[in-house]
């Protein structure tokens, strides 16, 4: 299995091992709510201010989290509705109908939009 870097401040882990990281997080947060959470992935992108999202791993996060029957709502790109067959939804719509975010970039925005509550907000790193 093929080493993804998200950023410097990230090490690098195994797809699986980012896949599972994430899970107990969603986990331990449906666990606290009592119920199963939309999900809401911010920042696909491969390069900001770009359509990039080629060979994105959050992309294939988000396709195997789908195919194990998790929620998830991607956003991100202007004007795109899919990628890889997966439906891209508005920022306003992510914001409104998630209860928990994954932010794959280290962008200021994210923060501005989504906030650092460390019970609902999970910055991974660069997309």
């Amino acid at each position: 299995m093929s080493k993804v870097r998200t950023d410097k401040s990230v090490k690098p882990y195994e797809l699986s091992e980012l896949i599972s990281q994430i899970k107990l997080n969603i986990t331990q947060f449906a666990y606290s709510v009592r119920y199963m959470p939309t999900i809401g992935f911010l920042g696909i992108l491969n390069k900001p201010d770009t359509n990039e999202v080629r060979e994105s791993f959050t992309v294939n996060i988000a396709k195997e989290l789908l195919r194990q029957g998790y929620k998830i709502m991607i956003g991100d790109i202007e004007g795109v509705s899919e990628v890889d067959g997966i439906k891209v939804y508005p920022l306003d719509d992510i914001l409104s109908k998630c209860d928990i975010f994954f932010v794959f970039s280290s962008q200021k925005k994210y923060k501005e939009l989504v906030g650092e509550d460390s019970t609902k907000v999970f910055y991974i790193g660069g997309g």
